[in-house]
């Protein structure tokens, strides 16, 4: 998520800026989960690590100490797996990633996701038709020679 320099501004109030960036952040997380979710279903026996919490449900019933309802479809995030998703970010992708300070947006914000499979390489039409917002797909070989 690229930020102009009129978003970049210094000072906003926090919970301006909390808001701004949540909803940008929120809107751009379903649409990359979205195109995570159609290449899961094309990679049989895979699995989607998120950005962040699961949040494929309205209320979370895993948060009220229930099971989960939908435990076929639930998204761990890289970071409850134990990535390192500033590594992975910078890396695979050469971008570091970049924070808010609390008054200003940096640059950019980056949404890192995965796949876990237990495949060599995918299959050539796993991505599908590229869309819009996905800026950078690693080969499987890099994936592996992490």
């Amino acid at each position: 998520m690229d930020f102009d320099p009129d978003q970049r501004r210094t000072g906003w109030e926090r919970d301006e800026l909390t808001r701004e960036v949540m909803d940008t952040f929120h809107r751009e997380k379903k649409r990359a989960l979205r195109t995570m979710i159609r290449l899961r279903n094309r990679v049989p026996g895979s699995q989607v690590l998120g950005a962040g919490s699961c949040e494929l449900c309205r209320v979370c019933t895993r948060q009220q100490g229930r099971p989960c309802r939908l435990p076929q479809l639930l998204v761990h995030s890289m970071e409850s797996m134990g990535a390192d998703v500033e590594a992975t970010s910078r890396e695979l992708f050469d971008h570091p990633i970049e924070w808010s300070d609390g008054t200003s947006l940096p640059d950019s914000y980056v949404i890192v996701m995965g796949l876990v499979c237990n495949q060599p390489d995918l299959p050539p039409d796993a991505w599908g038709t590229p869309r819009h917002g996905v800026a950078a797909r690693p080969s499987a070989r890099a994936v592996k020679a992490q």
